[in-house]
């Protein structure tokens, strides 16, 4: 898709795990609460210029769908919940294998 309309994004791996803080993934209805002990080995989210993450609302305080936002601040501080592991690896592009684990990520 990105191709198509004559941009490259790329993606980013975040190495885990990491439990999460309170989110609402894309399709639920009700939010995962800070109780739940929900955690991540790792987490994709797509890369232009900052981050592109679509697949969650983060912040029940004051919801925001991650697009368009730093990786660290907000995203991080609104996601990752301290104690866990928060690496991330570098950008490469989406349609592409994730070098660091050899798999596709995503379709282009």
């Amino acid at each position: 898709m990105c191709h198509s309309v004559g941009i490259a994004s790329g993606a980013k791996r975040i190495q885990g795990p990491f439990l999460y803080k309170s989110l609402l993934p894309v399709g639920y209805s009700e939010w995962t609460t800070e109780d739940d002990q929900h955690e991540w080995n790792f987490h994709h989210v797509g890369i232009y210029n900052d981050v592109y993450d679509p697949c969650v609302e983060l912040n029940f305080a004051s919801p925001y769908i991650p697009c368009g936002v730093n990786i660290n601040d907000p995203c991080k501080l609104h996601l990752f919940r301290p104690g866990g592991m928060w690496v991330q690896y570098g950008t490469f592009l989406l349609g592409q294998n994730d070098p660091y684990f050899n798999v596709i990520w995503e379709v282009d």
